[in-house]
């Protein structure tokens, strides 16, 4: 489900370039609900992972005035964060900063997009989410390997 959902997000994006408010809020009730139900919520890990997409997400939202990151983008980083907790909302946002970072910079390199052209972010929302939960458990245990 979770990954359909980030699927159908994306493609949505690059279509539209905007995403469905009520469907991402709507799925983070779900996910919320499901982790109560199945007796794995974590109330702490709940609150820092919501508080990470809050800060790095509303953040760039804020300081750039929507120009940076959409308000579509803030929620869908919230409706993440309610599904994968904390620590893996950090990994997320590595991975969709890394990953997306590059490709527009490759896009610009090649002429493919301008500098002020508006690049759709969900998609790199869901690879970076997509690559956390397939391998967020290795990198965390690499990470406190090294740290």
């Amino acid at each position: 489900l979770f990954s359909s959902l980030l699927v159908f997000l994306a493609a949505f994006d690059l279509r539209w370039k905007e995403l469905p408010l009520e469907i991402m809020g709507g799925a983070s009730v779900l996910f919320i609900l499901f982790s109560l139900f199945t007796k794995q919520f974590d109330l702490f890990s709940f609150l820092i992972a919501v508080a990470v997409a809050l800060i790095v997400f509303g953040g760039q939202s804020l300081i750039s005035h929507g120009r940076w990151l959409g308000g579509g983008d803030l929620w869908m980083g919230i409706m993440i964060a309610s599904a994968l907790g904390w620590p893996a909302i950090g990994f997320v946002v590595y991975l969709t900063y890394l990953l997306g970072g590059m490709s527009y910079a490759l896009l610009l390199m090649f002429g493919f997009v301008k500098r002020d052209a508006r690049v759709a972010f969900a998609p790199w929302l869901a690879v970076g989410s997509l690559g956390t939960v397939w391998f967020g458990k290795w990198m965390e245990a690499f990470m406190r390997g090294i740290l």
